[in-house]
């Protein structure tokens, strides 16, 4: 692992635009990180050197999550292909330099470990979606803004912890809540988490689940998890006011996240639109679960009951 950052010279990329503070706005963060995108896909230098000349924040950060064992297991995996876009997520040197900053397999280069491409690795993807950039929830301050969140913490560089770190375990209040072997997980995180996010009275959100489960031929009942969390400070008029978060059960694992986005009200009529008994259910955003996602299987949709999440 690399512990220091590189010095000046040796055919590294030069830093065009320097890293900004945390503090900085969506449209200059989303420059900043466009443009180390495009250095970090065409440098033929070493990625880590790229990265941590380009990026010395979120090489910082890498490193940091790299030495925390309990944080892996809290993620499944997910395919590194955006089916509405019908591209790779991110490009291939981006994720086996990312994966190996943190010493993660990928014997697989199709998917990847879920936690990191949905968050550095959204960073630095390049294509555009129906709903934008992949990187438009980091550089946005709207989760934060929804839960009454003032220092960055859930952005690209957040003041204290890690993005990942810090959204693993505000997430995992969440759609871990049930599952003690995860939650003992989530508290060996919580002196790394930043202070914004543990002092959020979680007992005072709702949230409602919507839970999809299948038998497949093998004998296996997976489970797709979507936990609908509604934002406690209200957005303007117009605005998403929801947060989406997803995660699966694949027996024997334990629930596993897969990612989180916010919602406006109009996508949360069509999600929950069919419910009940043999309806089509399948893989959603882009989350990867053997012998069900690419295919389609008939299986129960139930909408649970909204309730605190404390």
């Amino acid at each position: 692992m690399h512990s220091a950052l590189p010095p000046p010279g040796d055919g590294l990329p030069p830093m065009l635009i320097p890293e900004p503070p945390s503090s900085a706005s969506p449209a200059e963060l989303d420059s900043w990180l466009q443009q180390v995108s495009t250095q970090l896909v065409a440098s033929k230098a070493p990625f880590a050197d790229c990265l941590a000349r380009l990026c010395p924040g979120i090489f910082r950060q890498l490193q940091a999550d790299a030495g925390r064992p309990a944080l892996w297991p809290l993620w499944s995996d997910s395919l590194n292909f955006d089916e509405l876009a019908q591209l790779p997520i991110i490009d291939t040197r981006v994720l086996q330099g990312l994966a190996g900053l943190v010493g993660l397999p990928l014997p697989d280069l199709s998917h990847a470990h879920a936690g990191l491409l949905h968050s550095y690795g959204y960073l630095f993807s390049q294509i555009e979606t129906p709903f934008g950039c992949k990187r438009a929830r980091w550089v946005s301050p709207a989760i934060e803004q929804g839960f009454g969140i003032h220092r960055p913490s859930l952005r690209p560089l957040p003041e204290t912890g890690s993005l990942l770190t810090n959204l693993s375990w505000f997430l995992g209040q969440v759609a871990l809540r049930t599952c003690l072997r995860q939650q003992r997980r989530l508290k060996s995180l919580e002196p790394d988490v930043a202070a914004e996010l543990r002092g959020i009275d979680f007992s005072a959100l709702r949230v409602q689940r919507l839970r999809e489960e299948v038998q497949l031929a093998d004998g296996r009942r997976p489970q797709l998890l979507t936990d609908l969390l509604r934002f406690s400070h209200a957005p303007a008029a117009g605005l998403a006011e929801t947060l989406l978060i997803y995660s699966v059960v694949d027996p024997p694992e334990p629930v596993r996240l897969v990612t989180a986005f916010t919602v406006e009200p109009s996508y949360l009529a069509s999600l929950i639109a069919e419910l009940g008994p043999d309806l089509p259910v399948r893989t959603r955003f882009n989350a990867f679960v053997p012998g069900l996602t690419g295919e389609e299987h008939l299986g129960r949709r139930e909408l649970l009951p909204e309730t605190r999440v404390g």
